[in-house]
């Protein structure tokens, strides 16, 4: 070959499966070597090196994959890799102008613990134990003395959590679509047998209740906290304490299964529902019904005391 062309394409990953921020990256540019027979790529990081550098795609591949780094001058790492021509999927193209050869191969610089198979098992090992010696825990307050205040606790939170999982699993089975994801109007309804206004906006893909409304209907007991978050919107944001799976819910003379999220609504005190979705115009006002089922509920003045809208998804 009297010439050579080199494409090396470089991807840095940094972030990982739960977006955990990475204290480290690449400084400068990194510096790419063409030898007889292969392709070498030095570069050096800001911190200590401790994920790997591998060919995309050829992670499994030992001799695709260097882990870590050797210590440099400025406290950071020195790390390289070096692409046989022949191997690790590299790919050529011969070019007549310019003269020579086109060597194709994608890099991933990864400084994610998941990239090293030893930290990532380290961490997974340490969940275990952790998670091991507090049942181990449990199980000696159960036994030594069940009466016990503490064991009491315990007790009641996994009865708690049976109950909770109970409805979980009966809401998907019998009503899954309110795991999917309904005109800013007021109906009367009850929830769990408790009158409400319920405010009604069709499209946003889910139920919204004030953690006041769902002490008021006795539904918090059935409050599933792994659904917890924020709801943000233009006005700010809300928490979102978590999600009863299925309660009921009677319109007129409808009894219907419902699934809300509740959120703690900070600047206003309310025990109002909240069936909303994407926005859409405010109905004719000859509409003054709503359909639901085979039953027209009529449509009513707003609560004095209702809640602002829940923040738009939008």
């Amino acid at each position: 070959m009297s010439a050579l062309a080199l494409l090396v394409v470089l991807v840095f990953a940094a972030i990982g499966v739960n977006a955990i921020p990475i204290d480290n990256g690449v400084e400068g540019d990194p510096e790419v070597q063409c030898l007889g027979n292969a392709i070498q790529i030095t570069f050096n990081t800001q911190n200590t090196f401790e994920g790997n550098v591998y060919v995309n795609h050829h992670f499994a591949d030992p001799a695709c994959r260097v882990a870590g780094g050797s210590a440099n001058t400025t406290g950071g790492s020195l790390g390289s890799i070096t692409v046989p021509f022949d191997a690790c999927g590299t790919t050529r193209e011969r070019s007549l102008e310019p003269r020579g050869v086109f060597v194709r191969t994608s890099v991933v610089i990864s400084f994610h613990p998941r990239g090293n198979f030893a930290r990532f098992s380290e961490l997974i090992n340490r969940q275990l134990r952790e998670r091991q010696e507090e049942a181990m825990r449990r199980i000696r307050i159960l036994t030594a003395d069940p009466m016990d205040a503490e064991a009491q606790r315990y007790i009641e939170e996994e009865i708690q959590r049976e109950n909770i999982q109970h409805t979980f699993e009966t809401a998907m089975e019998h009503m899954p679509e309110s795991f999917g994801s309904v005109h800013m109007l007021y109906i009367q309804c009850k929830i769990n047998g408790h009158d409400i206004k319920a405010f009604v906006d069709s499209g946003a893909q889910r139920t919204i209740m004030s953690a006041d409304c769902a002490k008021r209907c006795n539904v918090i007991r059935f409050l599933d906290k792994r659904f917890q978050g924020f709801a943000v919107g233009v006005g700010g944001q809300q928490k979102i304490l978590g999600r009863v799976h299925m309660a009921q819910i009677q319109i007129e003379s409808e009894f219907l299964p419902n699934s809300s999220s509740n959120i703690r609504l900070e600047t206003q005190k309310s025990s109002s529902l909240s069936t909303w979705a994407s926005a859409r115009p405010t109905p004719p006002p000859s509409f003054s019904t709503a359909q639901v089922t085979s039953t027209r509920p009529p449509f009513v003045s707003s609560p004095s005391s209702s809640p602002s809208r829940p923040p738009s998804d939008k």
